[in-house]
């Protein structure tokens, strides 16, 4: 059994900054990535006019190797999937490119510099982060996560991005994997990118819980992000 760690993602950590924080600080892990040389996996050193354009700026994290293991994280390379918006009064019915791509968060836990952070995924001195073998586990279903979002209840934050619940088996009574992430309009007519910004598993008895009743549906976060707006959380 994977044993959750949070004792830091709550009390002003890293986590909590990036989850609930300003809309920059999401999204500063992609440019970090490419401005330390990371978004390329061991086997992805080809020339970049070989990859497509859609994916040149977007993280690609190579293998993580600690203590004689090495952790693959392919799962977590940049992907693309087609949703179909159906028809709705004065919007016709349209084919819209999912753009995926997952933060580090995904994968390590909050630290602090006594505990030798692993400073390639960290963004700063306020958001020293370290692998976490248990994080790791639960990120391999992130892709399938990401591509059935439509079909799942998407919640509200007390901020600016959403989240979604997975019951894992692996997870002991009280807790849920939150998977965080927002939906941006890109440079393309008809495509958006969804930031998978943190995932981890949260004790039930502490926020985002209670926010769970004000759900959104996918497509309307992806209708907007396709029009240059923010889909408002209920008053």
């Amino acid at each position: 059994m994977f044993v959750p760690s949070l004792h830091r993602n709550w009390n002003g950590s890293s986590d909590t900054r990036l989850h609930f924080g300003g809309l920059k600080s999401l999204y500063f892990s992609i440019d970090f990535a490419f401005r330390v040389g990371y978004g390329k996996s061991s086997d992805d050193f080809e020339d970049q006019s070989m990859r497509a354009k859609w994916a040149n700026t977007l993280p690609r994290w190579p293998p993580h190797s600690i203590e004689g293991r090495t952790y693959e994280l392919s799962h977590l390379h940049p992907f693309r999937y087609p949703l179909l918006l159906p028809e709705r009064p004065n919007h016709a019915a349209r084919e819209v490119e999912i753009r995926v791509a997952f933060s580090a968060h995904t994968f390590t836990s909050g630290c602090l510099i006594s505990e030798v952070p692993d400073y390639h995924y960290s963004t700063g001195p306020r958001d020293l982060r370290k692998f976490c073998p248990t994080r790791y586990e639960f990120s391999k279903m992130l892709p399938d996560v990401a591509r059935s979002l439509d079909n799942r209840k998407c919640f509200f934050t007390d901020r600016n991005n959403y989240f979604v619940v997975e019951l894992p088996g692996a997870l002991p009574a009280g807790f849920e994997y939150w998977i965080f992430f927002d939906v941006r309009g890109v440079a393309e007519p008809d495509a958006v990118l969804l930031f998978i910004q943190s995932a981890y598993a949260g004790d039930t008895r502490k926020s985002p819980y209670g926010r769970r009743r004000e759900k959104v549906r996918f497509r309307m976060l992806v209708s907007k992000a396709l029009e240059g707006r923010r889909t408002k959380r209920p008053p």
